[in-house]
């Protein structure tokens, strides 16, 4: 069937998406902008689609988003039902990196309310299902590239095992976790050239990214978030002392303080960055000390912290 439509009426898919869509009709598009439908609803696509590059690229209408979503946050919950109930950790953190990686995407043309309500019910079913292990969520997925989406990951799962060393009520830490997850959402307003650049930015760049906090928060009010999470997500860089960003406030909410602290220890411990190697636990906890001590960090949450990480699995 072929439609003469407009381009911008029409989504282009990752291959790792077009699986989520069984009942939403997917088309391709030609040489001379023709869409043709190549999926009808409710038609399953050969397993072979999502390995293979000999297909082309699919699409879906902007008039089935909706529909669109809703079928993929049935998909993630009962894909995370799956890893919970197995007890499958790194299954449990490439659903997640796989839900990351649709979140930041779809949040370049609009909030995916629908979404944000599949990772809560991830980070829930967590939360109902292990104690301690959560933490080891944190641990590397062997043979992924997730890129930043594993760094939200991390943090979201070393907030929530704090919660669990503090027993922290289940809703406080269902979205401490939630926060941990999406801090970093306002990147994708970041050109990506300035994101993925393999050397330390300029100053003139470093000033673009020291926004995202602002675009984090106003993405997650667009879709809906819980306050405690939006504060979360706007202090995260900012210190105790003031010379955070991108306000340069003192007042910093719980929230803010910890996913700031477990941000800065994520980052120092699991990436290697241009202009530095990833650093030994240790060697982060001794370098977030010093800063403590020039009051960028709350004191109390650095000694429950490193209680945590001490304590037995």
């Amino acid at each position: 069937m072929r439609q003469q439509v407009p381009e911008v009426e029409f989504i282009a898919l990752r291959p790792s998406q077009v699986h989520y869509f069984e009942e939403v009709p997917l088309y391709h598009r030609t040489d001379d902008a023709t869409f043709i439908l190549y999926k009808e609803s409710g038609a399953r696509l050969p397993p072979q689609r999502a390995i293979s590059d000999r297909y082309p690229q699919l699409y879906m209408r902007q008039c089935d988003r909706r529909a669109a979503l809703t079928e993929a946050q049935q998909i993630y919950k009962n894909k995370f039902v799956k890893g919970v109930h197995r007890r499958d950790t790194a299954y449990v953190k490439t659903i997640f990196a796989e839900l990351v990686t649709d979140l930041f995407c779809e949040a370049r043309i609009g909030a995916m309310k629908g979404m944000f309500e599949a990772a809560r019910d991830g980070i829930e079913l967590l939360l109902q299902s292990y104690a301690k292990e959560t933490i080891h969520l944190s641990q590397p997925v062997s043979q992924l590239d997730y890129g930043t989406a594993l760094h939200s990951v991390n943090v979201m799962a070393i907030s929530i095992a704090f919660c669990r060393h503090q027993q922290v009520d289940d809703t406080t830490a269902a979205d401490l976790g939630l926060c941990g997850l999406l801090h970093d959402i306002g990147k994708t307003k970041i050109s990506l050239e300035i994101l993925f650049a393999d050397r330390k930015l300029t100053d003139q760049e470093f000033a673009v990214v020291k926004q995202h906090p602002l675009d984090s928060e106003a993405i997650l009010t667009r879709g809906g978030l819980s306050a405690p999470v939006r504060q979360g997500a706007l202090e995260h860089h900012e210190k105790l002392n003031g010379h955070g960003y991108p306000r340069h406030t003192s007042e910093l909410s719980f929230f803010g303080r910890l996913i700031g602290f477990v941000d800065c220890y994520e980052a120092l411990t699991c990436d290697d960055r241009p202009y530095r190697r990833r650093l030994a636990p240790f060697d982060a906890l001794r370098l977030i000390r010093e800063e403590m001590e020039q009051g960028c960090f709350d004191r109390e949450i650095y000694r429950e912290f490193v209680a945590c990480l001490l304590r037995p699995s």
